[in-house]
Formats: C-alpha cells, sequence, structure tokens
C-alpha cells in the first residue's frame, strides 16, 4: 500500500489524503464481478496498473 500512498502524494495528494484514497481504491478493486479478492491481491493489481 506503501507505494500506492507514494505514488498519490507525487500526483498532489497530502499524506493523509493519499492514504484515504489508496483504501478506496484497493476497496473499489477488490470485488471481480461476483466474488471479493483478497487485500493483496488488489494491491498487486493496482500496482501492476501504475507502472
Amino acid at each position: 500500500m506503501e507505494k500506492i500512498v507514494e505514488w498519490l502524494k507525487s500526483c498532489g495528494y497530502s499524506e493523509s489524503e493519499a492514504v484515504t484514497e489508496a483504501n478506496k481504491m484497493i476497496d473499489a478493486n477488490r470485488w471481480d464481478g461476483t466474488e471479493m479478492c483478497s487485500h493483496e491481491y488488489a494491491i498487486e493489481m493496482i500496482l501492476d496498473n501504475l507502472i
């Protein structure tokens, strides 16, 4: 999650805003349409899209 927070901070978010937004992004990516994936898998999916 730290990499997501750092990326958001580089986009102009404050630390607290970045943490809040990262958590929203992770929660939004946990659903694949029918099932909820793990927190860690959602983070990996987000990082794959950022790089």
